[in-house]
């Protein structure tokens, strides 16, 4: 019988894994979304060397490629779960439950229903797809290695055994988990979880796609991957526990410390394009939020030259040709933003209620300069007058100085509507009025919360620097950069005239992204830029000069 503690334990792994399968679900229909998604054109990707199956070194290289760097070890445990023959290698069959999602049986058919198209050995799949498949690779990695810490920490407890853990949901000796027994467990714990919960954990434990959960799926999916393996099972342990654990698909190799996974960048030019390394081929966006440092007091948040730098204003070229790489600068920052956003709405504790009062701790529905320094100062970031005042700028959508909930969603909530749903339904965990703001979420997702801030606060310097240093240009005129644009001059710039004013200047942009573009000059959300939406955001906010 398992202890009062090590239950508590097993349960919040259960829950743990429910949140990640809602995570990864979440993933698998973005992928599936994409147009140019096609399941065996993926597998065809990822097999470069045509074997007809797939090993962690390929899925390593496929992450490489598009600047997300995890260790062959680590791939290893995505291929483990999925390999149902225990050859260490993925079939396209194995693939398959990978990629196509599990909640949505209409997409999963449209998915399986697209045409079948090729991918050379050397080619590339759509920016968007290999985008959306790295991320979804890289989420399941993380599953497996963030899952192991509470797995470790539940095969540590004095007493524990799988079979211990396995009847203690098993209350009724039926040989098997399901829905019923699995609900029952949490409620006897005292533990409100949701139906899709439940689902998610079966779903994501249950190899044979039966609904029930055979002990040795069980004791597979709470079982450690990681390189305490050989250490975490104790003499009281059920007799046979020990045989599962080296059972085929358990790797008791040692993990590398993960490096920090940069962003996917954008590929230009043709939907396939010829193998080179997508990562080389635009500027290093935002690293891990795991490296992120916080300046000290004593420093303000330093201006990104280098960004800046990227964006030419050599007076001999065309004012019009200034204005569309600046917007493609604009497009490269928020696309920034919103990785980060989309990271933050994955964390299972974050909410926007509790991220608002982070600031406004006196909950009068307003947040103040006063208050936005101190809420960032709790974040531990140190930004100046100046910073502080474009932030708010940014955001405080009637001008009054001061920002609404509305805005600071603006600020926080990711523009994807399926990211932006999950977030939206989270409602706030702490509801006093008085509170200790550095008990506000957990330590990862603070951090994630931190990481945002501070590319608002470089990113809107940078954009600052890019209006002035535009506005200065001997030819600049507001009426004729926006007639340039406004091709039947209704007065409104759409997305369409803006593809067709990239394409004059060869600058590549995604529908996607020029929506990026929009949302940022945008503010009655009409999908258009006006010519006062144009000129307010195009002109300089500060009197300081850059």
């Amino acid at each position: 019988m398992l202890a009062s503690d090590t239950r508590s334990i097993l349960q919040d792994l259960l829950h743990d894994i429910a949140g990640h399968e809602r995570q990864i679900e979440v993933l698998r229909q973005i992928l599936c979304e994409q147009p140019d998604f096609e399941s065996y054109a993926t597998f065809r990707r990822i097999d470069r060397l045509r074997r007809g199956f797939i090993t962690a070194a390929d899925i390593t290289e496929f992450l490489l490629s598009n600047g997300i760097h995890h260790s062959e070890e680590e791939c290893e445990l995505l291929i483990n779960h999925y390999d149902r023959d225990c050859d260490g290698r993925l079939q396209y069959s194995e693939l398959l439950p990978i990629l196509l999602p599990m909640d949505n049986p209409e997409l999963r058919t449209i998915v399986t229903q697209r045409k079948v198209y090729d991918v050379g050995y050397d080619e590339f799949l759509p920016y968007e797809v290999e985008y959306a498949l790295a991320r979804l690779f890289a989420r399941e990695i993380d599953y497996q290695t963030e899952t192991d810490y509470l797995k470790i920490e539940l095969a540590n407890q004095r007493g524990f055994s799988i079979f211990n853990a396995f009847t203690a949901i098993d209350a009724h000796e039926s040989g098997f988990i399901d829905y019923t027994n699995l609900r029952s467990f949490f409620k006897r714990q005292g533990k409100l979880v949701k139906d899709d919960d439940v689902v998610a954990i079966l779903r994501r434990i249950d190899r044979d796609d039966d609904g029930k959960l055979t002990y040795e799926e069980f004791a597979a999916a709470i079982r450690p991957q990681g390189p305490s393996i050989g250490r975490t099972f104790k003499p009281g342990s059920r007799p046979g526990d020990e045989e599962i654990a080296r059972s085929p698909g358990s790797r008791t190799k040692k993990l590398s410390v993960r490096g920090s996974p940069a962003r996917s960048p954008l590929r230009t030019g043709k939907t396939l394009s010829k193998a080179k390394s997508p990562a080389r081929e635009q500027k290093s966006i935002l690293k891990s939020t795991r490296k992120v440092q916080s300046p000290s007091k004593s420093q303000s948040l330093s201006t990104s030259r280098s960004k800046i730098s990227k964006a030419s204003s050599s007076k001999d070229k065309d004012i019009n040709e200034q204005l569309i790489r600046f917007f493609r600068e604009f497009i490269n920052l928020e696309k920034e933003v919103e990785l980060t956003k989309q990271d933050l709405a994955l964390r299972t504790d974050f909410n926007l209620f509790d991220a608002y009062r982070l600031f406004d701790q006196k909950g009068r529905g307003l947040i103040s300069v006063n208050e936005i320094e101190q809420g960032f100062q709790d974040l531990e970031i140190y930004p100046n007058k100046e910073d502080v005042y474009l932030f708010i700028k940014r955001f405080d959508r009637d001008g009054d100085g001061k920002l609404k909930f509305t805005d600071f969603v603006d600020a926080c909530a990711p523009i994807q509507p399926e990211y932006y749903k999950q977030l939206k339904a989270r409602i706030p965990i702490n509801g006093d009025l008085y509170f200790d703001p550095q008990k506000l979420f957990s330590t990862q997702t603070r951090r994630l919360l931190k990481a945002l801030f501070i590319q608002h606060i470089e990113n809107e310097s940078v954009v600052e620097a890019l209006r002035q240093r535009l506005v200065r240009e001997p030819t600049f005129n507001f009426k004729d950069i926006f007639a340039f644009i406004d091709q039947d001059e209704d007065g409104q710039i759409t997305v369409y005239e803006l593809r067709i004013a990239f394409d004059r200047y060869d600058v590549f942009a995604s529908e996607k992204e020029i929506n990026y573009l929009i949302n940022r000059f945008d503010k009655n959300e009409d999908k258009k830029i006006s010519y006062a939406e144009f000129v307010a955001e195009i002109n300089p906010k500060s009197q300081k000069a850059i």
